[in-house]
């Protein structure tokens, strides 16, 4: 084998040399430094994916931010639609809720009037004797029963009274023993007929007369034991005068005072009988054909209060002056919460008439302008805008805004109103306003 000649062996090796050397700088001229200020391509592009990544998990937080901040407003907003109430508001303010349907409203002729008292069952007491007041035992507005002392005098009539009663009685009893005693001589043919017919014409005289004195005392009110008993009293007692009650009732007027001297037409006690009162209602001449003895009507005070009577007499007569009769109620006043003198009005219902939707008159509200009913969804209620018709003194048709089958609140829409203008709450919101 021949041997490569040492010189072109070494111009080989050279050549390779170089060539080696040659990329060696091409492959470091191309590569990236690595000083603390730069990082190798691999981790740039890691890095550059991690901050799209963290850019889109900021994006996605704010996202989710944006989205519970929208449903909090969203809470907002519902909440601005309505009033939340708990279940123990609701009971303070005794809320009630019912179903939005038909009803009728009454066609009612309104008369007015004035309660009085019952003229049959009043009474003014007066003295029947006259005196000098010593002891009064009721006062106004007092209970009493038949009977009852209600005031003391002191009266000489009444002791001349009782003294010639006392006198008539001593009389009758020595022409009764004289009658009796000649009566017994004539059965025993002693006495002559003409002596006995003397004494029996003076004891009937005396018993006559006692009658009459004893009348006399009862006209002045003493009863009848205490007649028996006048024999039995003491001079103190003998002038004494109680003035007692003729009737059960309630003292209504009182006009006398300790040391006053009455007189026997001295009006000074008026009782009456409160547990039944009358009623006269005004009847204009031009409605006297719409109103009916035996009709039922509503009686109703200024202040609410309600009652059912029955129409028992009309006048005759039109007043010439105010060209009106009166129609007379008898009022049930048992509890005696009417008082007489007091005014009030009486609805004579003369026909109904049926409606889709009707609502109690409390349940509508007036807000700015507005006519509102509170509808009721879940614990949430809402101002509902509503047009309202026709109304009598109770009721009142609803033409739109609340439909049949809705839940509306009938007792409390007052004190929910108050609620809502007290707070920040929109009562237009949700509703187009």
């Amino acid at each position: 084998m021949n041997q490569i000649p040492r010189t072109l062996l070494f111009s080989i090796i050279y050549s390779m040399g170089l060539l080696i050397f040659g990329l060696t700088a091409c492959s470091e001229n191309d590569r990236v430094p690595t000083s603390p200020t730069t990082i190798e391509k691999g981790d740039e592009i890691d890095h550059e994916e991690n901050e799209h990544a963290h850019e889109a998990r900021e994006a996605e937080d704010h996202q989710e931010e944006d989205d519970h901040e929208g449903h909090d407003h969203e809470e907002d907003d519902q909440g601005d639609d309505a009033l939340r109430l708990t279940e123990e508001q609701k009971k303070e303010i005794d809320l009630d809720v019912e179903q939005a349907g038909p009803g009728s409203l009454q066609n009612e002729l309104a008369l007015m009037g004035e309660i009085r008292l019952n003229e049959d069952r009043l009474t003014h007491v007066v003295p029947k004797v006259s005196g000098v007041v010593r002891r009064v035992e009721v006062s106004l507005g007092d209970k009493v029963h038949v009977g009852q002392v209600l005031a003391s005098l002191e009266s000489a009539e009444l002791a001349e009274a009782r003294a010639d009663y006392l006198e008539k009685l001593r009389h009758l009893d020595i022409t009764r023993k004289a009658y009796e005693r000649k009566k017994y001589l004539r059965e025993e043919k002693i006495a002559s007929e003409a002596g006995w017919l003397e004494k029996e014409a003076e004891y009937l005289n005396a018993e006559t007369a006692l009658k009459t004195a004893g009348g006399r005392l009862a006209v002045s009110g003493l009863t009848e034991e205490e007649i028996q008993n006048l024999p039995n009293i003491t001079g103190a007692q003998f002038g004494q005068y109680n003035l007692r009650a003729p009737m059960s009732g309630t003292v209504i007027e009182k006009h006398l005072v300790m040391g006053e001297i009455l007189s026997v037409d001295s009006d000074i006690f008026a009782i009456a009988d409160l547990s039944q009162l009358w009623v006269d209602l005004r009847i204009p001449a031009h409605d006297m054909d719409r109103v009916r003895q035996e009709n039922e009507i509503v009686i109703q005070s200024s202040n609410g209060s309600e009652a059912l009577g029955i129409i028992t007499l009309i006048g005759p007569v039109v007043d010439r002056d105010t060209r009106t009769a009166f129609a007379r109620i008898i009022l049930d006043n048992t509890d005696e919460r009417w008082k007489p003198g007091t005014f009030v009005t009486g609805y004579l219902r003369l026909s109904a008439k049926d409606l889709p939707v009707v609502v109690p008159f409390e349940a509508v509200q007036n807000m700015e302008g507005e006519d509102i009913v509170f509808v009721q969804d879940g614990n949430a209620f809402d101002a509902l805008p509503v047009v309202v018709g026709r109304r009598d003194r109770k009721r009142v048709e609803i033409i739109s805004g609340l439909d049949p089958g809705a839940f509306y609140v009938t007792r409390g829409a007052f004190e929910l109103k108050a609620i809502m203008v007290t707070s920040s709450l929109d009562p237009h919101a949700g509703h187009g306003h």
